[in-house]
């Protein structure tokens, strides 16, 4: 963020749930915005979510966004949203063998691994 990228979460929770979990876990600080699927017409495989956040924070092209995630279905969302990168992460609900099947640009470990592969 101090270099000036966005960090944007979304979610298929509510908007009113994913404000109580970023709020408990003190995520505000860490992000600049998040999108829910309650907010858009359609949730993930859909770019809608995406495109929401582009569109609030003027970004014109996919080609500038990484989309991050733990399922295919979020490798699926950022391949329809033309983004550059889809990293897909073993922290969380697929395994390798099941993200490798949607052909993302990686897999990593953990999100905190993220800035090892990351270049400015």
């Amino acid at each position: 963020r101090k270099r000036g990228i966005k960090v944007c979460l979304n979610t298929g929770y509510s908007k009113e749930m994913a404000s109580y979990i970023i709020n408990k876990v003190k995520l505000d600080d860490y992000i600049d915005g998040f999108m829910t699927s309650d907010q858009v017409k359609m949730g993930r495989p859909y770019p809608y979510m995406i495109h929401k956040l582009m569109e609030r924070f003027s970004i014109l092209s996919g080609d500038s966004i990484i989309k991050v995630g733990d399922t295919c279905i979020d490798i699926l969302e950022g391949k329809n949203a033309h983004t550059k990168y889809q990293i897909s992460v073993l922290s969380g609900a697929d395994n390798y063998e099941t993200l490798a099947t949607k052909n993302p640009y990686l897999i990593i470990k953990d999100v905190s691994d993220l800035a090892e592969y990351i270049t400015y």
